[in-house]
């Protein structure tokens, strides 16, 4: 067996400023399907993001605009912009639905949020 070099056995160990610096790269995903429009990036939400995503999805309006607010939230470039605001839910809303499902699935699994919560997001 060969022997861990003093890297390998050295370990990274979180300290309050790395962890407050934290800025996870973009993933890149792709909507089966849509594969000849190219790929798009999804960021990692923010802890205060997810709340805002929760509280959104409690304030009456369908189910459905679940995956439009994961889009607005989640969706960014390549750096990690969000690509989206608020004002483009109507916009959204005219996508075909597949592809808006497919982002916001793609938002909501990159962020470990359970598709399933939805429902107990809403219900809260």
């Amino acid at each position: 067996m060969a022997r861990k070099t003093e890297k390998e056995e050295k370990k990274t160990v979180f300290t309050r400023e790395s962890l407050l610096t934290l800025k996870p790269e973009p993933r890149e995903c792709v909507v089966k399907g849509y594969e000849q429009y190219g790929t798009f990036f999804v960021r990692q939400i923010t802890s205060g993001e997810r709340l805002r995503l929760s509280l959104l999805l409690d304030d009456g309006q369908p189910v459905e605009n679940a995956y439009e607010k994961a889009v607005i939230l989640g969706i960014c470039d390549e750096q990690g912009v969000p690509l989206f605001t608020d004002a483009d839910m109507a916009e959204l809303k005219n996508l075909p639905m597949d592809l808006v499902q497919g982002m916001g699935i793609a938002v909501m699994r990159c962020n470990t949020i359970d598709v399933d919560e939805i429902e107990i997001l809403k219900g809260n």
